[in-house]
């Protein structure tokens, strides 16, 4: 939280989209910022519980379905900040995606506009406690994730 406290405030951040939500797991760090933000997801599912979490908050964030490799014809605004948690990016189909997922998230920047992007663990990933996930083979790149899940968390 005070990551982005820092960040939203030496940026002069106003408005926030934050891409592939999920569930909103993570509700409190919402609460104490004074932002317009707006939450997406491709997942009905994810979206509903998204809501749910932050009504059991008493916090009302506006939701969009929509799949953030198509942001541009379906946001009407540039945003200050994106924001693209939980390595929500790398479980992708194949190696253009990310590419298109993040011109389409530059293209709804304002000017000067911010791009967030961390790595952790996404709700699916948490779910399925898969220990190694490979990446797409490719002759110039290949990766292999390792997980080694605890009671609370990864190493």
């Amino acid at each position: 939280m005070e990551f982005f406290c820092e960040l939203f405030g030496q940026q002069g951040i106003r408005s926030v989209l934050d891409c592939a939500c999920g569930t909103r797991r993570d509700v409190r760090g919402v609460k104490p910022l004074d932002l317009r933000i707006c939450d997406m997801d491709r997942s009905q599912a994810m979206l509903a519980q998204a809501e749910r979490n932050l009504a059991a908050h008493h916090l009302d964030v506006p939701f969009v379905q929509v799949d953030y490799r198509e942001l541009p014809f379906n946001c009407a605004r540039d945003f200050d900040a994106v924001l693209c948690l939980y390595s929500s990016i790398l479980e992708m189909p194949d190696e253009s995606n990310p590419v298109r997922a993040l011109v389409s998230m530059r293209d709804i920047l304002r000017d000067g506009g911010i791009l967030v992007l961390s790595t952790g663990i996404s709700d699916r990933t948490w779910r399925e406690k898969r220990r190694f996930i490979p990446e797409i083979d490719r002759d110039v790149f290949t990766r292999l994730f390792v997980i080694d899940y605890v009671e609370k968390g990864v190493l």
